[in-house]
């Protein structure tokens, strides 16, 4: 290790700085110029941002909207809302704004969302890493994350609910590292918060992450300092105002529906949800049978352990580290090698796993537990299409990849050996 902290005495603030104007200038270049309607569904949600452009409030599903596969009411909606309020901004100030004009501007708003995730996972590494170089690491893995770089030029609500899941990180590992506690504590809420009202998959990282601030405080209530209510009341009101946002939202729909959000057959008529493709893709690739797990493995489907070895790892690999959109590239030939990168890095994980104390537990924890709720929702996928691999994409787990690549850098910080911690570093920034 001390081969690296030889050459450790760095601004890591300035060269965190060069990392952030490469990844904008990649990024802004994808805004500009890449062909509409490549990005994952940006014609859904360009769609989406026009029709809640027509009403301060929440606007109703029509015919156009339906024929997307997704419905407006009783969905999450702030990405839609902030986005509209941006659009009809760009419309004042250009009253013959075309679309393309209209979807190069929203596409830089990703930008701006991406570039303020990359800086709070360097301010969080900072919180985590001492070795100033493998504070820099996190970030400089994020902005070669091809998928990322691609999603950061597109108008998507993906960038702005990563946005939060990383502020909301941010906030929460001061919270449990005792900076500022209950200021850390009622920020980490309100973006965890935020989140949830961008996009519903973003609700099984706001439990575990509040769920883990819980188990913190009853272990640490004796050492918390009073929460001074005068002090934050305007934060805590804003955090109440988003917590009824949410109870409204999915309370309701947990109530009515059983679920997160209602399935088009629940709230419009047959005739008017076979105009969905997701309806079509359907009728043509579901299984009639609908087997559970149990059915499927008696029939000669793999089990959980063997789908994870065999598919799933390199479906989520391949969607991270290339292109999974509309039109797609895939680097194949380096996809084994990151199979054989993140094995190593378990395998160093596991072997120093006596040395996790301090915020790492619950790094860890959050990590695992929302990817294995996105393995468990592909797998009912794959029940449900008979294994035909729709819907598996390694965007799902961006969420927590700031913890994954956080996670490296606590691991090569860990290697004793100063030779084996040079060439795992080596390895990790080729």
């Amino acid at each position: 290790m001390d081969q690296i902290r030889v050459s450790a005495k760095i601004n890591s603030n300035t060269w965190v700085l060069v990392i952030l104007l490469f990844f904008c200038f990649a990024s802004v270049f994808v805004a500009l110029r890449l062909n509409p309607s490549i990005a994952p569904d940006e014609h859904n949600h360009f769609l989406f941002v026009k029709e809640y452009a027509t009403t301060l409030g929440k606007p109703v599903d029509n015919e156009s909207t339906l024929k997307t596969g997704w419905v407006i009411k009783d969905n999450p909606y702030l990405y839609y809302w902030v986005s509209a309020r941006v659009y009809e901004v760009m419309h004042w100030i250009k009253p013959n704004l075309t679309d393309w004009q209209a979807l190069q501007g929203l596409r830089t708003f990703s930008v701006i969302y991406s570039t303020l995730s990359m800086w709070f996972l360097f301010k969080s590494s900072k919180l985590l890493i001492e070795n100033k170089w493998l504070q820099l690491l996190p970030v400089f893995l994020l902005s070669n994350t091809l998928m990322f770089v691609f999603l950061s030029g597109a108008v998507s609500y993906d960038p702005m609910a990563i946005m939060f899941c990383f502020l909301a990180a941010y906030f929460l590992i001061r919270a449990l590292k005792l900076i500022n506690f209950w200021r850390s504590s009622i920020f980490f809420l309100l973006m965890v918060g935020l989140g949830s009202l961008v996009k519903y998959p973003i609700t099984p990282f706001a439990f575990v992450t509040v769920i883990s601030w819980l188990v913190f405080i009853s272990i640490k209530r004796v050492q918390l300092p009073k929460l001074q209510l005068k002090e934050n009341l305007i934060l805590i009101s804003l955090v109440a105002i988003v917590l009824f946002a949410n109870i409204f939202l999915y309370g309701h729909n947990l109530i009515v529906y059983r679920d997160l959000t209602p399935n088009c057959s629940e709230l419009f008529t047959k005739t008017q949800c076979e105009t969905s493709p997701l309806y079509q893709r359907g009728i043509k690739f579901a299984d009639p049978d609908s087997p559970n797990l149990y059915e499927s493995i008696k029939k000669g489907g793999p089990t959980p352990l063997a789908y994870f070895f065999d598919s799933w790892n390199y479906l989520i690999l391949k969607s991270i580290y290339g292109i999974l959109a509309h039109q797609y590239y895939v680097p194949k030939h380096i996809i084994s090698f990151f199979q054989a990168f993140y094995l190593l890095l378990f395998l160093l994980a596991a072997r120093h796993i006596k040395k996790l104390r301090d915020v790492w537990p619950y790094i860890i924890t959050i990590t695992m537990f929302y990817t294995a709720v996105v393995f468990i929702t592909n797998i009912k996928t794959e029940l449900n299409f008979n294994y035909a691999h729709f819907s598996i994409q390694g965007r799902y787990l961006f969420p927590v990849i700031g913890f994954v690549y956080l996670i490296i850098s606590w691991v090569i910080e860990n290697i004793s050996n100063s030779r084996s911690q040079l060439i795992i570093a080596f390895i990790t920034t080729t």
